[in-house]
């Protein structure tokens, strides 16, 4: 009976006149946990929550974080902390140390701390994914041997943070292939390979997931034409950056095309 009196009540708050429902809906406001949960239960009630923009989904502004590459750890640029509140560490103390003393005297910077992307109040590190807000962090694991299936020579694989807090306390960490320039003087290079089309209409990258620590392979389907050939792609060589927006992460490729992948399905899944 239970179902039935749950679509009992839909159908009751469906033939509420729209103006009493979002005055019902604001007094959720003050508990933005209930407001989510009210948002999910139907399109028309999720209209009203951002159309009237009710459900405040920015995180608060601290500050700026510096990333330089010949520092091992960023700097953060921000005012001082209010009375009472605790300070957010630009230099990430809370981490491991950044930079190993050698038993020489030199220096190991593999540990460097340099930030590779963020999101929504997360940052990505090589090895950590952290919330420098609660002083959290998570070390992601070995990655995976083979970066991508059918990967070309000559590449490696850059990483892209996905996370959105009004959804889950989960996220994702993406690897997407990246093509380095190619070096006249070497001459290992495969002709079929630098001549086919990229990126392919199906290829299968490792995405790791907080929910299940683990990488996995992900099945990925190109829409649409390619963007060009292997060759052509190698000579963007600039730094290519993502953002995330409404639910998808869009990253910037190399020869200028835009990859998008739909996540916040993926964050409320269970099982993946």
């Amino acid at each position: 009976m239970e179902p039935q009196e749950q679509h009992g009540d839909l159908a009751l708050a469906a033939r509420l006149p729209e103006d009493v429902l979002t005055d019902v809906l604001r007094r959720l406001a003050a508990t933005p946990r209930y407001l989510a949960i009210s948002r999910s239960v139907c399109k028309e009630w999720r209209a009203i929550i951002d159309g009237e923009s009710l459900l405040c989904t920015r995180l608060p502004f601290t500050g700026i974080f510096i990333s330089l590459a010949v520092l091992p750890f960023p700097e953060l640029f921000s005012r001082p902390s209010a009375p009472g509140r605790p300070a957010v560490s630009g230099k990430l103390h809370f981490l491991a140390p950044a930079v190993k003393v050698l038993p020489d005297g030199g220096c190991d910077w593999r540990g460097s701390h340099c930030i590779q992307g963020h999101c929504n109040g997360l940052i990505l590190l090589r090895d950590y994914v952290v919330n420098p807000a609660t002083q959290r962090w998570d070390r992601l694991p070995e990655r995976p041997r083979d970066n991508a299936k059918g990967m070309v020579r000559h590449s490696r694989c850059n990483e892209y943070l996905a996370f959105d807090h009004t959804v889950s306390s989960h996220y994702q960490v993406f690897r997407i292939p990246y093509f380095q320039p190619r070096c006249r003087f070497d001459n290992d290079y495969d002709p079929i390979e630098e001549a086919s089309e990229w990126p392919p209409s199906r290829y299968i990258l490792h995405v790791f997931s907080s929910r299940t620590s683990t990488w996995k392979e992900r099945l990925f389907v190109r829409q649409g034409d390619a963007a060009g050939t292997v060759a052509e792609t190698r000579q963007f060589s600039r730094r290519l950056l993502s953002v995330y927006w409404r639910g998808s992460l869009y990253v910037h490729c190399q020869n200028n095309f835009v990859m998008s992948r739909f996540t916040s399905r993926a964050l409320l899944h269970t099982k993946e």
